[in-house]
């Protein structure tokens, strides 16, 4: 499994959220979503539950989408920060590798030394 795999989810996430509230933004400032529009989902969710509130604030919601983006605009500078750090522990953590003795040969030297210390053992064991 990949280890950035978390970290890749998470990033795409935030992309997702982030492309959501700027797509509202622009559809805000574009007049693509407006009073009608609202008026018209409003009279829709009273056929649909007569006890939905009708008075929706357009202020309450352009402050809304406002937050989203600045809180999106930090997540997405955070998460760059959390990315070049983690890029630089897995640069160090492979530059480190590089310098030394690969897995299966360190593996191999290990079982080596345990089986002549298991030989040494018994042999100490005859001998006394």
């Amino acid at each position: 499994m990949n280890p950035l795999h978390p970290i890749k989810s998470l990033l795409l996430f935030i992309l997702f959220l982030t492309v959501m509230a700027a797509g509202t933004y622009v559809a805000f400032n574009r007049g693509l979503i407006n009073k009608n529009t609202l008026a018209e989902v409003t009279s829709r969710l009273n056929q649909i539950n007569p006890n939905v509130n009708p008075d929706i604030n357009t202020q309450s919601i352009e402050d809304i989408t406002l937050s989203a983006k600045e809180q999106s605009q930090t997540m997405i500078e955070k998460s760059g920060i959390i990315l070049g750090e983690s890029k630089e522990f897995i640069d160090t953590q492979v530059k480190s590798s590089e310098n030394t003795e690969p897995l299966h040969n360190k593996v191999f030297e290990y079982a080596r030394y345990m089986y002549c210390k298991q030989v040494v053992d018994d042999f100490e064991k005859i001998k006394n």
